[in-house]
């Protein structure tokens, strides 16, 4: 955790001074997933740099057999994570096509609410999955 911890910081702190040095107008707005996939391209290096420097970890080609075995025995859960994002967007747009845009900001602030109050639950789940 403590490398998580440093790359990171050291990542947001790469993208916080180059949103201070390029960053002036709004019209600079298209240079700010640049400057964010500069900072990720950074941490990302770094964190290669430690697992094969520090901690002399390799890469090795899996049997596709381990590969499949590891894909159906996740499937429940991707399949579960990509109907929930189908079901939280598509309520957006069926209240946005039949009730309107004032109707869309109360139920996204609604959700929103919502989903602070699972906050607690859902780290909880994700610490304790194995």
């Amino acid at each position: 955790m403590k490398y998580i911890t440093y790359i990171n910081l050291i990542s947001r702190l790469i993208f916080l001074g180059l949103i201070f040095v390029f960053i002036h107008n709004p019209n600079d707005f298209l240079f700010v997933p640049i400057i964010y996939g500069i900072g990720a391209l950074v941490s990302g290096s770094i964190a290669l740099v430690i697992i094969f420097g520090n901690h002399q970890i390799s890469f090795k080609w899996q049997p596709f057999q381990n590969l499949r075995y590891y894909f159906m025995d996740s499937f429940p859960i991707f399949v579960s994570n990509v109907s929930i994002s189908l079901y939280v967007s598509t309520n957006k747009v069926i209240t946005g096509t039949f009730l309107g845009m004032s109707e869309v900001a109360y139920y996204d602030l609604a959700e929103k609410l919502t989903s602070v109050l699972k906050l607690p639950q859902g780290i909880l789940s994700q610490s304790l999955f194995p």
